[in-house]
């Protein structure tokens, strides 16, 4: 889609092969694009971390101490550890706020030796591991961690689902399920507790 339009009573939805017209259009891009900057200033931007072991032999595995589970604590910033199907062991999180003119190169390197250190303290045997890959990922948070499903004032034919924070499976799902309740015209209480208009709460 490169762009959307309001058209009588629906939108119009233009792409590269051709134009949709319909009633309403779903925005489920995960924080505001530049489409949509009005609802910028709603979100911060966070970076996320990931880095991967090589495939670790049987003797590693048992020497870590980790079984088939999966890792994830409460701490601000947050961290997670998991396997992946060919053995290699995922660490994950350090989240960082996106600082405007910050080195990003300096911010990656200081998280993930962060995220490095944090598990080798847990599992120390991690210390003789190599990694193989790291990589980040950029989302939005809201002041209240909590995501935006619905409308908003401003695009009366726009439904949203924006704001997923670090949990974006678990209330990607939510919003399909709160938007499709929205378009079929049906209410409920949980509507509010993720609506545009919902209180600050922090």
């Amino acid at each position: 889609v490169t762009r959307v339009e309001p058209h009588r009573s629906g939108v119009r939805v233009f792409t590269r092969r051709g134009v949709v017209h319909a009633s309403t259009v779903i925005v489920a891009t995960g924080y505001a694009t530049p489409e949509f900057r009005p609802l910028a200033g709603r979100f911060a931007m966070h970076r996320t971390y990931v880095m991967a072991t090589a495939p670790l032999t049987r003797r590693q595995r048992a020497d870590i101490g980790l079984g088939p589970v999966m890792l994830w604590d409460t701490e601000r910033p947050y961290h997670y550890a998991r396997w992946t199907s060919d053995h290699r062991l995922l660490l994950g999180g350090e989240d960082r706020l996106v600082k405007p003119g910050a080195s990003r190169r300096a911010a990656f390197t200081r998280a993930t030796t962060a995220l490095r250190a944090h598990f080798c303290r847990l599992l120390p045997a991690l210390h003789d591991v190599s990694f193989e890959h790291a990589w980040e990922g950029l989302f939005a948070m809201t002041p209240d961690t909590l995501p935006l499903v619905g409308t908003h004032r401003r695009y009366p034919r726009h439904l949203f689902a924006l704001g997923y924070g670090g949990n974006g499976m678990t209330f990607g799902y939510l919003a399909a399920t709160q938007l499709l309740e929205q378009w079929r015209g049906k209410r409920s209480p949980d509507h509010d507790l993720f609506a545009f208009n919902r209180p600050r709460r922090c």
